[in-house]
């Protein structure tokens, strides 16, 4: 029986950031209290979209001030980049997908130089004097909760064992449905995992996803020599 090629799906602020940027923004463009409408995604009174809708546009702040309260704070979680190489040299796609903005994400990884070498799936975000506004992807997988889980469903609907890597609230309906999920240690994700019984690997760096993904795909392949 032949196996499953595997496919790798990341979150991207606070699991290959170390820092969110999406709260680095928030605490300093905006005037209202932004953190009171997460609780409503907590409560299960509204969808992560709405959430992020109403909080970004509460921020007040051009583009250019945007970029320039991020560069230099926000550092890739270590072992990220070598992941990167790893997945392009052994052909797993790597696809980063997040409720963060796209224009940071790509900033953020043009500057580590890493700039076309990771799909990226994210909602598109447009700054105007009214606030920062999100066109998110339409769904295309029958019965997917959120971007995340949609894009996960896609990926197994094409044939792709998924692994799956996060740390917040959001990222739970791919994680129940990943077929192997690895937690930022310390995380809302963990937590949340933990109550609910699924399975999951807690990691403080990617240097341990990639060590499970040599090993379980690879373990004793002559193709891959010298493989790190």
């Amino acid at each position: 029986m032949v196996a499953k090629p595997t496919s790798l799906l990341c979150d991207f602020d606070g699991t290959v950031t170390a820092v969110d940027t999406g709260v680095l923004i928030l605490d300093r463009f905006t005037k209202g209290d932004w953190r009171t409408l997460d609780k409503l995604y907590d409560l299960g009174h509204a969808t992560v979209e709405e959430v992020l809708s109403r909080e970004f546009a509460m921020v007040r702040a051009e583009r250019g001030a945007i970029l320039n309260a991020i560069d230099g704070k926000v550092p890739l979680r270590r072992g990220f980049t070598q992941l990167v190489k790893f997945c392009t040299r052994v052909g797993i796609p790597l696809t980063i997908v997040s409720y963060g903005l796209d224009f940071c994400i790509e900033r953020i990884l043009g500057r580590a130089g890493l700039r076309g070498q990771v799909e990226l799936c994210s909602p598109r975000s447009k700054v105007t004097p009214e606030g920062i506004v999100f066109t998110y992807p339409k769904r295309l997988a029958s019965g997917s909760v959120n971007m995340k889980d949609d894009l996960l469903l896609g990926y197994r609907e094409s044939g792709y064992r998924v692994v799956f890597v996060g740390d917040g609230a959001s990222d739970l309906p791919a994680a129940r449905k990943a077929d192997e999920c690895f937690v930022i240690r310390g995380s809302k994700l963990e937590e949340l995992c933990r109550r609910e019984g699924v399975g999951c690997t807690s990691v403080l760096s990617f240097d341990t996803v990639q060590r499970a993904l040599r090993k379980e795909q690879w373990a004793g392949d002559d193709r891959y020599p010298g493989l790190p």
